[in-house]
């Protein structure tokens, strides 16, 4: 049954059905690529230093509110956008 479940799941996201828990870390290097940017230009952009920074990325800090607006100022994607985004990415790690 679990095995009909997984299958079933993977179809899903492969007709992108289902969406894929991304990491913040993985969407912000996304967008910097897309962007021309380097981790010293979101530094600068946020006002935070690339020390600050590496935790949210590493997923062993969750994003702030203040954090997902710095970040909403650099992106497109508002703050709510960037909360969801780890508060999703957390819980399944949880699973």
């Amino acid at each position: 049954m679990k095995l009909l479940n997984l299958v079933g799941e993977i179809q899903l996201k492969k007709e992108g059905l289902v969406p894929e828990v991304v990491s913040l870390g993985d969407k912000v290097i996304e967008l910097l690529s897309n962007n021309g940017m380097g981790l010293d230009d979101l530094s600068r952009k946020t006002g935070l230093s690339n020390e600050r920074l590496v935790p949210f990325f590493m997923g062993s800090e969750e994003v702030t509110q203040d954090f997902a607006e710095k970040l909403a100022k650099v992106f497109s994607p508002p703050a709510d956008f960037w909360l969801e985004l780890d508060k999703k990415y957390h819980e399944s790690l949880k699973m």
